[in-house]
């Protein structure tokens, strides 16, 4: 690789580690929240380090503001619509761990499976 490459490669890792570390502190403040809300920070904390690592490479990239500008806002939607979809993909995950806890206690109190779903 070339030193630029090694450049950009060390310019995303810190910026993506930086927005992991971040992550952590909040997943850590949140730990008693609900799943939906963990696999949401969790979602968000992926999509926060992919975003920071985009725009602190392209800082470096780029000559044109404009240009710097445009992969911004390209990433900011692209964090946005992905974050959308994983509070869905979540709140149906929540809805169907809750159908499987109430199967495991209807299972305990009679000792016999029969799924209500």
């Amino acid at each position: 690789m070339s030193s630029d490459q090694w450049a950009i490669v060390a310019i995303a890792s810190a910026w993506s580690a930086a927005a992991g570390l971040s992550g952590l502190i909040v997943a850590w403040v949140l730990r008693k929240s609900s799943v939906l809300v963990l696999a949401a920070t969790v979602a968000g904390v992926a999509v926060a380090a992919v975003v920071a690592g985009f725009v602190g490479t392209a800082r470096a990239m780029f000559l044109s503001d404009h240009d710097f500008e445009v992969v911004v806002l390209v990433s900011m939607v692209a964090g946005v619509v992905s974050l959308v979809v994983a509070v869905i993909v979540g709140g149906a995950f929540v809805r169907w761990s809750r159908g499987l806890r109430d199967d495991a206690r209807r299972f305990g109190d009679s000792g016999e499976f029969t799924s209500a779903t």
